[in-house]
């Protein structure tokens, strides 16, 4: 259902294109995304009554459809595909710039939150200031996370230049990371401190004596 969406958006595209400059793009409207939203609605309904063989089709056959005709260039008219294919290089970049702060962010935040999470579990007197902590910066929306980082760190920038050549300012992917960091905390703290304190302690003993 919504590959046959996707295929008449596209072939619509293509013709409208046909008489009009090159700069000229087709962008799917509201009624389009809402048909597509009430599409998937339907398919997580049918999900639920489905047997694990049926579920599976349900789920992948359309997925597996919606690849192949995008790999084959059936949505190469509409304008998101034009933006792509225009600027292919700078996609390419913007794409490993956010894998590289996403896997960074999220392997820092957990080498800092086991750690922190051990501590918690083992300590009465740090478990409520660290959560304390965690669970505040949770709060602050990540706009005004980033706006208030770019001071100290356009302050450091300015006061250490080496910083700066490492590519440390106030604006760009530190912040970014950082906030990021921030963000990861919290969730790596606390499973790693309900797996603690739900652990038999039977079985840290055993551990410790070697058995």
């Amino acid at each position: 259902m919504q590959d046959t969406r996707f295929l008449s958006a596209s072939i619509e595209a293509s013709r409208l294109l046909a008489a009009e400059s090159l700069t000229a793009r087709v962008a799917p409207g509201a009624g389009f995304w809402l048909t597509l939203f009430a599409a998937y609605v339907l398919v997580l309904a049918a999900r639920q009554k489905a047997s694990p063989v049926w579920k599976h089709l349900i789920s992948w056959t359309g997925l597996a459809i919606f690849f192949g005709l995008l790999f084959l260039g059936w949505f190469d008219s509409i304008s998101v595909m034009q933006e792509y294919l225009g600027q292919e290089a700078r996609f390419a970049q913007e794409l490993i710039k956010h894998v590289y702060l996403f896997a960074g962010s999220v392997a820092i935040g957990t080498l800092m939150g086991i750690p922190l999470g051990v501590w918690a579990a083992r300590s009465h007197s740090a478990e409520k200031p660290i959560f304390f902590i965690a669970n505040i910066t949770q709060t602050i929306p990540s706009l005004a996370l980033f706006g208030l980082l770019i001071a100290p760190l356009s302050a450091l920038s300015f006061a250490f230049p080496t910083l700066c050549e490492l590519g440390i300012r106030g604006v760009g992917a530190t912040p970014a990371m950082i906030a990021l960091i921030i963000y990861t905390l919290l969730p790596v703290i606390q499973n790693t401190y309900v797996s603690l304190r739900n652990l038999d302690p039977a079985v840290i003993c055993r551990a410790g004596d070697g058995g």
